[in-house]
């Protein structure tokens, strides 16, 4: 069954919290901003899964490539008679440039690169002390994005690769460590009537 923010409404009821945490949009040549061919199709498509009553948006990283492609999504929203109502504070320690940097050692370099290890592993395995930092920042980070949400709130956090596969796994039944996700792609994050947080792909 393909899981949408309208199954997941039916699975655990209208009133349910919804994260949509996507990766961020194709990156262009100068490594830094997103295509202007991407953001295009993401203004007049979307993404994919993207419901258009998502009503907040949480600003992920410094890194612009989160931001660009939130921007482009809330006009394709717009353009489907939705709007943003609440805009959450960036939270850096999403993902950053530093992190990245502290993350990717050689040895996860060549083990993504090289071994075709998922970035999840790789990290996880050739670096498993910044792995679990990143882990427990990330679980706050969740935490505190649905203190900020109420009832029904749908919120899309658009963020990195492996940002979106570390959060699907503190929270999945089943964990899935060689999960690579696509640009533009996602999870969601719900949290039930009894407070349980639970990730769907």
């Amino acid at each position: 069954m393909k899981i949408t923010v309208a199954t997941l409404q039916d699975l655990y009821g209208p009133k349910v919290k919804i994260i949509h945490v996507t990766r961020h949009g194709i990156k262009g040549k100068d490594g830094k901003h997103i295509t202007l061919g991407c953001l295009d199709n993401i203004i007049r498509n979307g993404l994919p899964r993207l419901d258009p009553r998502t009503n907040v948006l949480q600003h992920g990283t410094d890194l612009v490539r989160s931001d660009e492609t939130g921007t482009a999504a809330s006009l394709w929203i717009m353009r489907q008679g939705g709007k943003i109502e609440k805009h959450l504070p960036s939270m850096p320690e999403i993902t950053s440039d530093a992190l990245f940097k502290k993350a990717y050692t050689t040895e996860v370099d060549h083990a993504v690169e090289v071994k075709g290890m998922s970035d999840y592993k790789a990290v996880k395995t050739y670096n498993p002390e910044v792995f679990k930092d990143w882990e427990e920042t990330l679980q706050k980070v969740i935490e505190t994005v649905f203190s900020k949400l109420s009832e029904s709130d749908i919120c899309l956090l658009p963020c990195h690769s492996p940002t979106v596969e570390i959060i699907y796994n503190i929270y999945a039944k089943e964990k899935n460590p060689d999960m690579i996700m696509k640009m533009l792609h996602g999870i969601f994050v719900i949290m039930n009537e009894n407070g349980k947080i639970i990730t769907h792909y």
